[in-house]
């Protein structure tokens, strides 16, 4: 069992890592993007096509402070032109909004 100050622990889950744009992932916290979409290319389609997930993790950026999201993962479609992912419910968000930069 976890006690409040404890985080989730999401260790035996599959988890695929994604890194967006500030646009996009502000768009997926407000509910306004439901699928993310992948370019049909064999990088994608080694870690989407045979494979199950159970979460997503979505990086704002590539710094380790970056604020960070995890997604349900709610399944994949190959579609003409991409790949379409399905995202379910948030189910934990880290650092955010993002804090100003001091100058």
């Amino acid at each position: 069992m976890m006690n409040k100050t404890q985080e989730p622990d999401h260790r035996d889950q599959r988890v695929l890592h994604l890194m967006l744009k500030h646009e996009h992932f502000a768009k997926v916290l407000e509910g306004k993007k439901s699928y993310e979409f992948l370019d049909l290319s064999d990088y994608w389609k080694s870690r989407l096509e045979g494979r199950d997930y159970d979460l997503i993790l979505f990086r704002c950026g590539p710094l380790p402070d970056a604020p960070e999201m995890l997604v349900e993962f709610a399944g994949c479609e190959k579609w003409s032109h991409s790949y379409a992912i399905k995202l379910g419910r948030i189910v934990e968000l880290k650092r955010w909004p993002l804090k100003p930069q001091p100058l």
